[in-house]
């Protein structure tokens, strides 16, 4: 009888979920940013597809958006992923509570793809140019989105027969019916009856836009030699396209540790669960200091690490290499606790704050993907009472601008308030479209015969 009775409580608590994820999606349309999206039809909760949402604004904007939803992901009313390899281009991803509902986006601050890749289209090229100049999504001209679009599949040489190209230069084609712009109209036509892109049609195109957008506003791309120091830094803590290894983080009391051991628990995928600390802790450098240096300064162990801090970030650097030297690749491996945090002091302490020595960040380590589990205070009470209120939300704070907002970066910022359960359940949804964890069956079948499996 009680299975009955549970029914439509979780019916219910999936629709609110699914409200709260579209009234989210609607804010970010009416927000006090400004972006203009490129294509596609104007996104809803209700008409999303697997299909990126490119958003063009500026850097201002891109910020405010980001801070603004992990605002939302403190509130609980949201979850997010933030991917970034190059620094025009920011890859946004909204899930909804339980991680069914997915939104992305891929936010530009400029976009390289006029002329072949030779001139970028900025935000402030396009403002004079906008349809909608209140909105905070807004639209360009639908001659001058073809335009774009047909600049952008020449740049990345993107097939003609796929369905989506066909569809939506299908629909330029019959807005073109309706317009009085024969010369585009053809140019559209004469791609899809043949599925290429002439020089005509590349000349056309990029001709009106030079005419209809502030040209002094497009970026001229120019070719530049990288550094021996850059390369070296790119190869060094560059975040990998692939990972099997993703970090841990949060506050004190956020739930990470028991997150990660659930997660293990349930998914056959993650092979082992390694403690940060035991990057550093267990080395016999370390163990020496502990015996011979630590009882002349009377410190605890936590103090002691801090203390150390530099000596320790470069030990556990060491360590997380030749583990991801000898680390399977046919299995995944959760870490609790980043590198960073080895920086970051006075961690129970109104005012915790990063090490002066956090510029070694940018020399040495690894940007594996990684998950902020972030609670309530509230809930972080239940469990570490020593953390203070301040010290709780700016260790949020500093650890958002340290991995959100850097390039390269590969970050979760997961809201943990909820039952562990549900959470497991909805960062495994997250997790498997990088391929850590494996793809979630909600199945009633797949539910029924993990329910047994957990019985026997």
């Amino acid at each position: 009888m009680s299975q009955f009775i549970k029914q439509p409580k979780l019916q219910n608590r999936s629709a609110e979920i699914g409200q709260a994820f579209a009234k989210c999606l609607a804010e970010i349309k009416s927000g006090p940013w400004k972006f203009i999206q490129l294509r596609g039809e104007t996104f809803a909760a209700d008409n999303l597809t697997d299909d990126d949402i490119d958003l063009l604004g500026t850097r201002e904007s891109v910020h405010l958006l980001l801070k603004t939803c992990f605002e939302w992901v403190r509130a609980g009313r949201c979850h997010m992923r933030i991917r970034s390899r190059k620094e025009n281009k920011v890859e946004f991803t909204l899930f909804s509570l339980d991680g069914r509902q997915s939104a992305l986006f891929d936010l530009w601050t400029n976009l390289p793809q006029l002329d072949r890749g030779r001139s970028s289209l900025t935000y402030e090229a396009c403002q004079t140019a906008v349809i909608d100049s209140n909105e905070s999504i807004q639209r360009l001209p639908f001659e001058i989105e073809a335009c774009v679009y047909i600049q952008h599949l020449i740049c990345k040489k993107k097939n003609l027969n796929t369905p989506s190209v066909q569809h939506r230069l299908t629909n330029y084609f019959q807005r073109f019916l309706e317009s009085r712009n024969v010369e585009l109209r053809d140019v559209v036509s004469s791609i899809l009856l043949n599925e290429t892109l002439s020089p005509t049609a590349e000349q056309i195109s990029l001709e009106h836009l030079n005419k209809t957008l502030n040209t002094s506003q497009l970026k001229r791309n120019q070719q530049q030699t990288s550094t021996i120091f850059a390369k070296l830094q790119a190869a060094g803590i560059g975040t990998p396209r692939h990972s099997s290894m993703v970090t841990m983080i949060g506050c004190d009391g956020a739930g990470k540790t028991t997150l990660a051991h659930e997660l293990k628990k349930h998914d056959t995928k993650i092979g082992r669960i390694k403690t940060g600390k035991h990057f550093y802790r267990k080395a016999l450098s370390y163990k020496l200091a502990v015996i011979f240096i630590r009882p002349l300064l009377f410190q605890d162990r936590e103090r002691f690490d801090e203390i150390l801090a530099p000596f320790v970030y470069l030990r556990a650097c060491l360590g997380l290499r030749l583990m991801l030297l000898f680390s399977s690749k046919n299995s995944s491996t959760l870490i609790d606790r980043s590198l960073i945090d080895f920086l970051y002091v006075d961690r129970k302490t109104d005012a915790p704050r990063f090490s002066k020595f956090h510029w070694l960040r940018n020399l040495f380590g690894v940007r594996i993907p990684n998950v902020h589990c972030i609670a309530s205070h509230e809930t972080v009470m239940q469990r570490k009472q020593e953390v203070t209120r301040q010290g709780h939300c700016r260790y949020d704070e500093d650890m958002f601008q340290e991995f959100a907002l850097r390039c390269p970066t590969d970050a979760v910022l997961f809201n943990n308030d909820g039952e562990l359960d549900a959470s497991r359940i909805a960062i495994q949804r997250i997790l498997s479209k990088s391929g850590v964890c494996t793809v979630l069956n909600d199945t009633a079948e797949h539910v029924a015969q993990h329910k047994n499996r957990n019985a026997a």
